[in-house]
């Protein structure tokens, strides 16, 4: 772990000549080491709060998955479709605008129908699966008795929906961007610089720059083309995964477009950010 930060913070240095806390906007090598490393290790220095039913009420995140494990135990089991998917009935079921947007569907560029083609539901599936809620046998899917333990006790539930989608859940799973690095790696290092900055209303490029600076080696996880830079497509990809597809689904930024022909995203914490997450900085 140490030999790994040490060669990230060396190629930094070379890119941007930075000091440590420079490069890492006052957190200490030691910090960062449980931030990319340990990220749920108790001396973090970015922690993660148990919160009030009424607050993961909030949640869209875990509101979905929690949903879906209602309904598998309503039903018992739910046979998919021979391609391995939801079927259409139970996607109409589980798709909730108010909880969870697809902004397809609600533009109505593309119809509520398929599991595949409805990013909210889809997901929802995929984490339960991962943390596990359900599992997937001969079929068709049903909670496991995990899930029920789970659906028995929300602020456990809770813990293991951001373990999941933080740390193993692909984050480039929806994208077609190169790497599957950005954004994810080091993901508590972007809630730390929201906790600093993200009172005041800020470019989601505030973010990112900061990100690239801390981690410039992932820029060559991409490939260049006559369209976009590196740099831009960085910013890009960092902006959809770590705020219209990560913080968003944890009810905890709000976000905005300026008035701008460039429609660019601003970003500011709302008060459910600073009952979930804690700096101890």
């Amino acid at each position: 772990m140490i030999e790994e930060l040490n060669r990230l913070m060396k190629q930094a240095a070379d890119a941007h000549n930075n000091s440590p806390l420079e490069q890492f906007d006052g957190l200490s090598p030691d910090q960062m080491g449980f931030v990319i490393y340990e990220p749920f290790d108790p001396m973090s220095p970015i922690h993660f709060r148990e919160m009030t039913k009424a607050d993961m009420a909030k949640i869209p995140m875990l509101n979905m998955v929690k949903s879906f494990g209602e309904l598998l135990e309503a039903q018992g089991e739910i046979k998919l479709t021979k391609k391995g998917f939801l079927p259409i009935k139970i996607v109409r079921q589980l798709y909730n605008p108010e909880v969870m947007t697809d902004e397809m569907i609600e533009w109505e560029i593309s119809r509520l129908y398929k599991e595949i083609d409805c990013m909210p539901v889809h997901l929802t599936r995929i984490l339960s699966e991962l943390i596990p809620v359900s599992k997937k046998r001969n079929n068709k899917i049903s909670l496991i008795k995990m899930g029920r333990k789970l659906l028995s006790d929300e602020k456990l539930l809770l813990r293991e929906v951001i373990k999941t989608f933080s740390v193993r859940f692909n984050w480039g799973y929806f994208d077609g961007y190169e790497s599957e690095s950005i954004g994810q790696f080091g993901f508590l290092f972007s809630l730390y610089l929201l906790h600093k900055y993200g009172d005041e209303n800020r470019p989601a490029k505030f973010y990112s720059e900061k990100y690239l600076n801390a981690f410039p080696h992932l820029v060559d996880e991409l490939d260049e083309s006559a369209f976009r830079s590196k740099s831009s497509a960085f910013h890009s990809c960092y902006e959809v995964r770590t705020f219209s597809r990560y913080l968003s689904r944890l009810g905890i930024v709000e976000l905005s477009k300026s008035d701008s022909p460039e429609r660019e995203t601003f970003v500011t914490t709302n008060s459910l950010f600073k009952k979930m997450v804690e700096c101890r900085v």
